[in-house]
């Protein structure tokens, strides 16, 4: 009965180790990607940002490997590992509680954002990473009872913990971070290491009972809290979700109704001005989405659209709610630079929606246009309807879809090609590169018309807008540059068929000609007066490529 006992107990202290190897490979996983989120609102989701948190990581659990392996040495007690992760669930646990105001502390000290990172990283989870580092020495010296059977348990063991680490980075990724709030996963997250620390810790001190009860009832925590999970069921309603690479119209306005829609549109936009007019600097909303950080910012009759912290980045979008079609921000008034090289386009392509300024503005200019709005992230499209009063008649079609991979359909499907393509995907401190590569350009090229034009945002004061204006010149031949009066936006315009840049001359000649709407909101005198004649940025040095394309280290 003893030898039964015994082997039981043997049992169960061999299941308690791998449950702390599994949770602590499970916990990293969560630790690492909710980091990355955590810190992407102040310093970008930018590789600086993910090698801060792989580096960070990876040296923390170096150091507590090699800690752990001396402490085994001079301190053994089976309930140590469980210690250390208690520890490192209770530190993550009470991170949410500060990282913003480090966060933005960091921020505010004028480091660059690469070093800001790797700080604020360290100081959140270095210790945490370097206390469960030192879980699996110990863990490897308490499952093994004789020299022989070392290789056999720590390959098992850290087999486990690779295991927790797999299913921790989905469950994070495609379950936790879509429908929780960040701050709640890195509590539970830590409560849940804590717990399974205690449970573990009771099966080695032979308290089998205590912890049955208490794996019992943070299993039936776990059941409430799945069931409790946000309904997810508003997202049917989203149809944009509905049909990533298919036809979806955002509205069934018919174009010849669109003007009176958007007299609609303004009314509202102007209810809302008057509304929050005297209420100061307001937060409309803040949100996560798999892709940004989210603020709709209400300043006076001003609304903001910002991919990160407010106060922190710069708006991606500004609206007046007094006129719907002035051009606050000078790019999007800017990307319309195809008027002088291709008027009255019939189909568009926008990469990049934002609060659909550019969309918007397309259908006053251009009644009738067909218009194709691509934006990775479907809550954006939704946003720019609800808070920025887009009403698009039916013929725009929204994809929720990466732009490179658009147009990778477009070419395969045999979409009707372009007259104009815009590329307006650049954040403060962020561009997706392999939108800016010769590749990219290349296939974008492929699908304009013969004297199709395409247009990118960028930003005149960094190394990687001269580098841009290289690739465009090397796929197109020519490259023509728009520079903002009062803002560091630049647009870069390329033309099918071209052989030079387009000269003032020219550009006068093809404003004079233009008559457009009087609502459109666009100025051809405006954008001639932004015409750059002579190149502004360096004929040598490199382009960029689906293999180069350093862009964080290109942008200042």
């Amino acid at each position: 009965m003893d030898s039964d006992s015994k082997a039981k107990r043997g049992v169960a202290r061999a299941i308690a180790i791998w449950l702390l190897v599994f949770a602590g490979g499970w916990f990293v996983m969560l630790t690492e990607l909710v980091g990355a989120r955590v810190l992407a609102p102040y310093f970008g989701n930018t590789i600086y940002v993910w090698g801060s948190v792989i580096a960070i990581f990876l040296l923390a659990l170096a150091v507590g490997y090699a800690i752990g392996g001396r402490m085994t040495q001079r301190f053994y007690s089976p309930l140590i590992p469980t210690y250390l992760a208690m520890l490192a669930g209770a530190y993550v646990a009470v991170t949410p509680f500060y990282q913003d105001l480090l966060c933005a502390w960091l921020y505010n000290t004028g480091l660059h954002v690469k070093w800001g990172a790797l700080f604020a990283t360290a100081i959140l989870y270095g210790l945490p990473m370097a206390l469960l580092g030192g879980v699996s020495p110990y863990c490897i010296q308490i499952a093994t009872k004789t020299q022989l059977e070392v290789g056999n348990r720590a390959g098992a063991l850290y087999a486990i913990s690779t295991i927790g680490s797999f299913i921790g980075c989905l469950i994070t990724a495609f379950v936790l971070i879509p429908g929780l709030p960040l701050a709640q996963i890195s509590i539970w997250g830590g409560v849940a290491l804590a717990a399974i620390s205690i449970i573990v810790a009771l099966v080695l001190r032979d308290r089998i009972a205590p912890a049955a009860v208490l794996a019992a009832v943070s299993i039936a925590v776990l059941m409430v809290g799945v069931y409790r999970l946000p309904d997810q069921s508003w997202r049917a309603e989203k149809k944009a979700y509905q049909y990533p690479l298919k036809q979806y119209a955002m509205g069934q306005v018919a174009p010849e109704r669109l003007q009176q829609v958007l007299k609609q549109a303004q009314v509202q936009a102007a209810s809302d001005a008057v509304r929050y007019g005297s209420q100061g600097r307001k937060s409309l909303l803040e949100m996560e989405t798999p892709y940004h950080h989210i603020s709709v910012l209400q300043e006076g009759p001003m609304r903001q659209l910002i991919f990160g912290k407010s106060g922190f980045y710069q708006p991606q979008t500004a609206v007046d709610l007094r006129n719907l079609n002035f051009h606050t921000a000078e790019y999007t008034h800017m990307c319309f630079a195809g008027l002088l090289f291709r008027p009255a386009p019939k189909r568009v392509c926008v990469i990049g929606i934002g609060g659909a300024v550019i969309p918007r503005s397309l259908e006053l200019c251009a009644p009738g246009v067909k218009i194709d709005a691509i934006d990775i992230d479907p809550e954006v499209i939704q946003i720019a309807k609800e808070y920025f009063f887009w009403r698009p008649s039916r013929n725009v079609r929204v994809f929720p879809q990466d732009g490179r991979s658009f147009i990778n359909w477009s070419i395969v499907n045999r979409q009707p090609l372009y007259d104009w393509i815009i590329i307006d995907a650049y954040n403060d401190n962020y561009v997706p590169f392999h939108l800016t590569t010769r590749e990219f350009v290349y296939i974008a090229q492929r699908m304009l018309a013969p004297d199709g034009v395409m247009a990118a945002n960028m930003y005149i004061d960094d190394d990687l807008y001269g580098c841009e204006a290289r690739t465009f010149e090397a796929v197109f031949g020519n490259v023509t540059a728009l520079a903002g009066h009062r803002s560091g936006n630049v647009i870069l315009v390329s033309q099918n068929g071209r052989s030079k840049p387009l000269t003032m001359k020219e550009a006068a000649a093809a404003a004079m000609k233009l008559h457009l709407p009087s609502k459109s909101g666009i100025d051809p005198r405006f954008l001639v007066s932004c015409l750059t004649e002579e190149p502004n940025w360096s004929k040598n040095g490199p382009t960029l490529s689906d293999t180069w394309a350093p862009v964080e280290n290109l942008m200042k």
